[in-house]
């Protein structure tokens, strides 16, 4: 692209030459000397790197550490991976992973080991030593563990199962209505995000980083393609965590969502300027998830209702909708599920309502 300047990456060993030539510049595995490789732009020489770096010879399995392939690992699916994501696999990987196997070669990587470690942060795992990590952290350590061992060519037959699933938590009918009474005699822009995650099964994340020009009256829908959050900031400078805004977590996330009736009047009522944040009213101002799940349980509090995570906004809404006879399909596309079947199992079985309504609808006598 002309007239474009590329400033390669902070750690990058990327280099434009006197000659107009670009260099990259990295080590062969296992050594401490440096290749090159040459190109005609930023981008060239970044490629031919990544396809160098794959094709030399790798050491012996007896002569790496297994540290060593961690951090090599880590530095391989950097670019290709969401800062979230990437920012929690480094946390994983050197406050969990690394210190359990400490110095080991990977020649004594095996699956008895591995075991050893899964049933270790399962009993002791937590790092304030108050007892083991949950299900889903110890299965999420078994796949980042997985692609490791995958990443250094050594076959793992570890198997791994899935967390259970957790039994879903929404408002009953009286906390539903007690919940709409409570916003709409304190309405504002922060209780406003209550009823918009109740009408639209939107994500904390997502909504805090919702804009009024996301918001599209005249076509009656609102349109999600990004979310705020807070991450562990994997670089040695500045503070330790730091707030991103990007896109959501999966391409199933990017959607648009019709704005109900009810939302649209109060939405209106309360519009500010499109580049404004949609919970705050100021384009420099917003609110991160942690920040307004604690002003979502004050205003409980305030309600008379019980203490609940913000994520049963969310389920309520999925779950009133299946017992109110919502395609499912529909349905998944506004949530940002994957599929449909995702959909369907996390939330039918969980729907009592729905579950009267189809015993009813059976008769027994003749």
């Amino acid at each position: 692209m002309k007239g474009v300047i590329f400033i390669p990456r902070q750690g990058e060993n990327i280099r434009k030459r006197k000659d107009g030539r670009w260099e990259a510049r990295f080590k062969q595995r296992g050594k401490t000397t440096y290749q090159s490789v040459y190109g005609k732009s930023y981008f060239e020489v970044k490629r031919k790197m990544r396809v160098a770096m794959v094709e030399l010879p790798k050491p012996k399995i007896n002569d790496r550490l297994f540290s060593a392939t961690c951090l090599e690992w880590l530095s391989h699916i950097q670019d290709e991976t969401k800062p979230s994501t990437y920012a929690n696999y480094v946390f994983q990987v050197q406050r969990h992973i690394i210190p359990y196997f400490n110095k080991m070669s990977l020649s004594k990587i095996d699956d008895a080991l591995i075991e050893s470690f899964l049933k270790e942060k399962r009993q002791h795992g937590r790092l304030d030593n108050k007892g083991g990590l949950s299900a889903k952290t110890v299965h999420d350590l078994s796949v980042i563990l997985s692609q490791i061992l995958k990443f250094a060519g050594i076959d793992c037959r570890m198997v791994t199962k899935s967390p259970k699933t957790k039994t879903i938590d929404i408002l009953s009918s009286s906390e539903h209505q007690q919940l709409m009474q409570g916003i709409m005699m304190n309405l504002n822009l922060e209780t406003l995000g209550f009823f918009v995650a109740l009408s639209t099964g939107i994500r904390i994340g997502e909504l805090c980083a919702l804009k009024w020009g996301d918001i599209y009256f005249d076509d009656e829908f609102i349109r999600v393609d990004k979310t705020l959050q807070r991450i562990k900031n994997t670089s040695d400078v500045g503070a330790k965590t730091k707030i991103i805004i990007t896109e959501p977590k999966s391409v199933h996330s990017v959607r648009d969502i019709p704005i109900p009736p009810e939302l649209y009047d109060l939405l209106l009522q309360q519009r500010e300027k499109n580049n404004a944040f949609v919970l705050t009213g100021q384009a420099d101002k917003f609110f991160e998830p942690r920040t307004y799940q604690e002003k979502f349980k004050k205003h409980l509090k305030r309600f008379g209702l019980r203490d609940m995570k913000f994520h049963v906004l969310r389920h309520t809404f999925a779950t009133r909708a299946v017992s109110q006879g919502f395609e499912i399909k529909s349905l998944s596309e506004i949530l940002g599920h994957a599929n449909s079947s995702f959909t369907l199992e996390k939330y039918v079985h969980n729907s009592i309502e729905l579950k009267k309504l189809n015993m009813n609808k059976l008769s027994f006598v003749c």
